[in-house]
């Protein structure tokens, strides 16, 4: 979370963020696109209290990490970089049947593993072209490759649906990464 808004941090000239608590609550029976307003909400507020003492953070997870007796790490990061790198989209949105057919073009590609990894999980998006490039990290032990695989799939399934008007309640979601949990070829 960047905390430049603070003046202390206001003038600083460096690579600057820090974690917050994202909180959701998940009505079953809502769309995704039902969510998009909270979930807005909820980022606003996880911006705002992002802001800590990094040295009481680090005491504080090394006592919880003694207690638990494994490593703790942020669960979760995610990196939009598409309002950085590309201009807004013109022209009218593309049709149900364009979508499907973009879909065709997707693919899956595992890019090797890391020695550490600081999350669990983390997302990045940037796009290539008209291509929407989206690469997930995971911590293994946590989440299998295929669990990562089965995510990304499902993920663009629920976007998809969500942009073609075809959505689904969330509820109903729930198992859909366990029946695509084999892995993607």
């Amino acid at each position: 979370m960047a905390n430049r808004f603070r003046a202390e941090s206001r003038d600083l000239v460096t690579t600057l963020s820090q974690e917050g608590l994202f909180v959701l609550d998940l009505d079953p029976a809502a769309h995704f696109t039902d969510l998009l307003p909270a979930a807005w909400q909820a980022s606003l507020r996880a911006y705002r209290s992002a802001g800590y003492d990094p040295d009481r953070w680090n005491a504080l997870m090394q006592r919880i990490a003694a207690e638990r007796g494994t490593p703790i790490r942020p669960f979760c990061c995610f990196n939009d970089m598409r309002l950085v790198d590309r201009p807004a989209t013109t022209g009218p949105a593309p049709t149900t049947a364009e979508l499907d057919a973009a879909r065709t073009h997707s693919r899956v590609e595992p890019a090797g593993g890391h020695e550490f990894i600081a999350c669990r999980y983390c997302m990045h998006v940037v796009s290539e072209g008209d291509a929407l490039v989206v690469s997930v990290t995971g911590d293994t032990a946590y989440l299998p490759v295929h669990a990562l695989e089965a995510h990304l799939v499902a993920l663009e399934d629920l976007l998809v649906r969500a942009a073609g008007g075809r959505e689904v309640p969330i509820g109903a979601l729930t198992g859909f990464a366990e029946r695509v949990a084999e892995p993607v070829a």
